[in-house]
């Protein structure tokens, strides 16, 4: 067979100042450096953290190195493990990395102070260029937007323990050029993963106070990603104020984490240790299908494995203080062009949802404290939005980019070594990674699958295949043809599953299932209660009988073939029951006619 592997490439895009995307390990720094007793001391033999040394402030806080390193080190463990292959591109938008993740100074546009200059020209900006060959984008933004302060000034004190280089300056948003060739991509079927945090009260250019989000400056003005979060003042679609930020870590909160107008307790926001720490939030998931076993969304569902024996991914990394998820609340709104902002087919339109929610932890409240009460609460940590069915791209919201970076997940590290929990919410970003994967290109993933099965089977299928000791004819009644089909697809699966995780494979065929039956009027098809392997051995022997007759696959032609008997063989099953009363019917009318009664 040949070693045709398949590459996934992420564009990591961020706006942070301090972070880098470097390789960390559990042992580089000090585990819980932030050691501070309820009064705001530190411990006895506690770290001050005055060197940056500890993660907090420190390099790689806000960095993507273990993120990045475990999708690009991911390895499926089938015989064929280097079958995925995720590459990840890191470009910061206010200066360039060196090619071992460090910033290179001789192209940055310099960290300085509100009042002085800096040189735009050296931005990266969003290009057709720059996103050519990236089938998604996961923005990590952290400013406010053009010209904002960074509201330090009503924040706590930071300097004295290394304070954030947030930019103040006309181009922190995207521009409408960037805008337009973010829509025009994403409309193409490329995918998005939209992040930010907590709100922060902060002035604009002209001097008055707002209550905006971290990651505001990249959040705002993409048509639908925009509207999966709260970027400013108003409510989400659950009616939380943008400031009711969630404490995701159950137990003892940690000390001082909450937002403090008062400048004597100079290390608000400092001392989060339980970020560090290595107990990860558990996730409440919105379950699908009627009918037992319910299933989270396909984000979550995974293989059994001996980090995970349920084969469903049930924690993500926690933080004291994240954003608020929205959702829209007008379906109709048309864009620049005159389309629906949520586009249709067929009357069809499918909506964004939370797919993964959290228990608020928040602190009582307090004088001082924005925090208005304790809030346990279920709050929503991810909402996902299935555009491929519609031919544009997915997207994926998260409450927080605290998910993903190296401050949060580098108590799940022993030493370089991945723990079973770090590897457990490994295979969530792995799966969202797929799930953002652009599957409308030519030469998509799913036709390389077709064509690996086509080199293997004959042309003809033969005629008869064994199942369960039984030899079934495909020339025979529909059941044997049913079972015939469904066992040549299983046997496919079986072999494929061999080289991709078998969820990334249900994956990409629901993803033709629904296209497919969308586009033809079908409407949204209950994936759950038609058979893969029905579907994926009829596509087959669609594509054996054009290859029999010398036809070539050079378009998906045997797919919608495929999929169309499929959905045929599955009206026939669905039928089957009642051909018992269709056959009395048919007597009744016949006995009324030869009495010369005609039914009324």
């Amino acid at each position: 067979m040949p070693n045709r592997t398949r590459s996934i490439n992420i564009l990591f895009y961020c706006d942070n100042c301090d972070e880098t995307w470097t390789p960390i390990d559990g042992n580089e720094q000090p585990k819980n450096a932030h050691e501070m007793d309820m009064s705001g001391g530190l411990k006895p033999g506690a770290i001050d953290d005055k060197d940056n040394s500890a993660h907090r402030y420190g390099k790689h806080e806000f960095g993507f190195g273990i993120l990045k390193k475990l999708l690009e080190d991911y390895k499926y463990s089938g015989d064929f493990h280097n079958n995925v292959k995720i590459a990840v591109n890191v470009v910061n938008r206010n200066y360039t990395y060196k090619k071992n993740g460090e910033i290179d100074s001789s192209l940055a546009v310099t960290p300085v102070l509100f009042s002085q200059e800096i040189d735009l020209s050296k931005l990266n900006f969003i290009t057709a260029d720059l996103l050519e060959g990236y089938s998604q984008i996961w923005i990590f933004g952290m400013n406010y937007g053009d010209g904002v302060d960074s509201g330090r000034s009503v924040r706590v004190q930071e300097n004295k323990f290394g304070a954030i280089d947030y930019f103040k300056h006309d181009k922190q948003c995207f521009t409408t050029d960037e805008v337009k060739t973010l829509e025009t991509w994403m409309d193409a079927g490329n995918g998005v993963l939209i992040t930010g945090d907590h709100s922060n009260y902060v002035y604009d250019k002209s001097g008055n106070m707002h209550l905006y989000n971290l990651g505001r400056s990249l959040g705002i003005g993409i048509k639908r990603v925009s509207e999966l979060r709260v970027w400013e003042n108003g409510a989400s679609g659950y009616g939380q104020n943008a400031i009711d930020t969630t404490h995701s870590r159950a137990g003892l909160p940690d000390s001082n984490t909450s937002l403090n107008q008062s400048e004597n307790n100079d290390r608000d926001m400092v001392w989060m240790r339980q970020q560090e720490d290595a107990i990860a939030q558990n996730i409440i998931h919105s379950l699908y299908r009627s009918y037992p076993p319910q299933l989270p969304h396909m984000l979550f569902q995974t293989i059994r494995s001996s980090y995970n024996p349920t084969g469903v991914v049930n924690h993500l990394a926690d933080h004291v203080h994240e954003g608020v998820l929205n959702l829209p609340n007008d379906y109709s709104a048309l864009d620049k062009n005159k389309n629906l902002v949520w586009p249709t087919k067929n009357g069809v339109q499918p909506k964004p949802q939370i797919v993964a929610w959290g228990i608020n932890y928040n602190l009582p409240k307090e004088e001082g404290l924005f925090r208005p009460y304790f809030d346990n609460r279920r709050v929503g940590l991810v909402t996902a939005y299935d555009g491929h069915s519609v031919n544009v791209g997915n997207i994926v919201a998260h409450s927080t980019w605290h998910h993903f970076t190296n401050v949060n997940l580098v108590g799940f590290l022993d030493g370089k070594v991945p723990t079973q929990t770090l590897l457990h919410i490994s295979d969530y970003f792995v799966n969202l990674a797929v799930y953002l994967n652009n599957p409308i290109q030519p030469k998509s993933w799913f036709d390389e699958i077709i064509y690996y099965e086509i080199d293997l089977i004959p042309h003809p299928l033969p005629p008869e295949v064994t199942y369960g000791g039984e030899h079934i004819d495909n020339r025979n009644p529909v059941p044997n043809r049913w079972t015939y089909t469904h066992e040549i697809g299983q046997r496919a699966i079986n072999r494929l599953t061999h080289k991709m995780n078998p969820v990334h494979l249900q994956y990409y065929i629901y993803d033709q299932i629904n296209a497919i039956a969308i586009e033809h009027n079908a409407g949204p098809i209950s994936t759950h209660n038609i058979s893969y392997a029905m579907v994926l051995g009829e596509i087959i022997n669609a594509a054996s009988l054009k290859k029999s007759v010398n036809k070539e696959l050079h378009n998906s032609n045997y797919v919608f073939e495929g999929v169309q008997q499929a959905f045929r063989n599955y009206v026939q099953i669905m039928e089957a029951p009642l051909n018992p009363l269709k056959s009395a019917i048919e007597s009744i009318d016949k006995k009324l006619h030869s009495n010369n009664v005609v039914p009324s």
